[in-house]
């Protein structure tokens, strides 16, 4: 329940970013939902690869950082 804020936040940002381009924005949520499906999808992978919890969260949050800071600063 804390992360419910965090799609709104991001939702009121990207409408700014993009002007109230409504096509921007889909476009933009659409790949931020991609980008966190891909985040757990990786999280399980090297959960169920090396049994750590710590270093797949650490992977995944570093992926997920990275795929997004290339994303929203095109």
């Amino acid at each position: 329940m804390p992360t419910i804020p965090i799609p709104g936040i991001l939702g009121i940002y990207l409408i700014h970013k993009y002007n109230s381009n409504l096509e921007g924005y889909i476009q933009s949520k659409f790949i931020f939902i991609l980008n966190t499906f891909l985040f757990y999808v990786t999280l399980m992978l090297v959960y169920l690869k090396t049994k750590e919890l710590l270093l797949s969260t650490i992977i995944g949050i570093v992926q997920w950082l990275f795929i997004s800071f290339l994303i929203f600063n095109y």
